[in-house]
């Protein structure tokens, strides 16, 4: 009775996990609600004694999460505001994904979640590609911003344009890392699936026309592709092929990057990257230790414009994760984000590398997807908000465990089957 009751939770468990990652493309809230349900079943069975409640995560790994939470909290209690700045810091209770997708990516279940990722991707991508061309906001709350060229930009039901774009980014940037090397190893049906989910979320980054979105997808697949090297030669060909038709058919793109780039880089324009990066600069100078706490930014940035400046350029975040870290948390703060990011790269990368070369397609397309994911979102970071963005938290931290779970050496837990298993 106790095993049923047990192997009922373990279902209900992935059964939430995919509704939690498949809902994250449409809609924050119940994304997170199933997030939270699952992770009372995890507990349950961490409980039970089933698992252990860190199992799958590297002690490296652990001990840097550990070290940027810890310092974020003695960041806020140190400030003038530190009730705020706690409950900013309670957003990071997402990194809870990762133990959660590493338990059920090694019963086998990895597929169930991708798929459900994938759908999401697919439906979402629709509604984008229909509001370019209609312009139709029967599904947003915001009028849409005309796209350069033609159309409208694509947003999805986001309401942030930059938001959508680094979602469907990362999305487009994991999903392409895995099939790149499991195309081996899955069904041809399966294969067209998930190619099609992959081109519609690079299809829709481009259409909502997010620089720093376009710039980390294909960076990120470009870069899988040299690894991959003379091993995945075909499929490189007709991924540069479908990337450079994509880019010379949607009018636009181009003049996106050229118009923007005085504004952004000659620092004159007070909502140019430039300008934003050098004050915030100015307010980690101040504060090298701990920062003016989480969640403190805005306040700490208003004194550094001039008294009649639109409300629109009092910003609370500094467009760059880590020097936003670097204002908010001080130097040892960044030090410690960048660290975690360092340790995954080099994690992922030498994983990726190594099954490579021994052949294994299952660990391989794993680690491409975690490598993938990775590096797109940190080059989206260093121009946005993007890891302390809840929309964009789960699916990097889902890839992540994707990774992390190859990395696990010890057996499978009784009664499990291996996270090998594909269609």
């Amino acid at each position: 009775m106790a095993d049923d009751r047990l192997q009922t939770s373990e279902h209900l468990l992935a059964g939430l996990l995919a509704l939690s990652l498949s809902s994250s493309t449409f809609s924050v809230a119940l994304s997170q609600t199933a997030l939270g349900l699952a992770a009372a079943f995890y507990v349950a069975i961490v409980i039970a004694g089933r698992v252990k409640f860190f199992a799958g995560l590297p002690r490296w790994f652990c001990i840097t999460i550990a070290a940027w939470l810890v310092w974020l909290v003695a960041a806020s209690l140190v400030n003038e505001q530190p009730w705020g700045s706690l409950n900013a810091v309670r957003d990071n209770w997402l990194f809870i994904a990762i133990p959660i997708s590493i338990h059920v990516i090694r019963r086998g279940m990895l597929w169930p979640l991708l798929v459900s990722l994938a759908c999401g991707v697919i439906f979402v991508s629709l509604v984008g590609i229909w509001q370019y061309f209609t312009g139709s906001t029967a599904f947003v709350d915001i009028q849409l911003s005309p796209a350069p060229g033609f159309g409208h930009r694509a947003t999805g039901f986001f309401t942030g344009l930059v938001t959508f774009g680094n979602y469907f980014a990362l999305a487009a940037a994991g999903l392409f890392g895995y099939l790149l090397v499991g195309n081996k190893t899955i069904s041809r049906g399966m294969t067209v699936f998930l190619s099609v989910a992959v081109f519609l979320a690079f299809l829709v980054t481009i259409l909502n026309f997010g620089r720093g979105a376009v710039v980390a997808v294909i960076l990120s697949m470009g870069y899988l592709l040299v690894l991959c090297g003379r091993i995945q030669w075909k499929a490189s060909l007709v991924s540069l092929g479908v990337i450079a038709v994509t880019l010379l058919a949607i009018p636009g793109v181009g003049a996106r990057f050229v118009d923007q780039f005085e504004k952004d880089l000659y620092g004159e324009s007070e909502g140019g990257r430039v300008f934003i990066w050098r004050n915030t600069l100015k307010i980690a100078e101040q504060h090298p230790i701990t920062g003016v706490g989480p969640a403190n930014f805005k306040k700490a940035y208003i004194p550094t414009l001039r008294p009649d400046i639109p409300e629109i350029r009092k910003l609370h975040h500094a467009h760059s994760d880590f020097l936003h870290a670097a204002a908010t948390t001080g130097v040892p703060g960044v030090l410690f984000f960048g660290a975690m990011w360092f340790g995954v790269i080099r994690c992922f990368l030498k994983g990726f590398r190594e099954s490579l070369r021994k052949g294994d397609t299952v660990a391989s397309a794993s680690y491409g997807a975690a490598l993938a994911a990775t590096i797109c979102c940190l080059t989206t970071s260093l121009f946005h908000e993007v890891f302390s963005d809840d929309e964009i938290r789960l699916p990097l931290m889902f890839f992540w465990a994707v990774g992390l779970a190859h990395m696990y050496n010890r057996a499978p837990e009784s009664g499990c089957v291996s996270a090998a298993q594909t269609p």
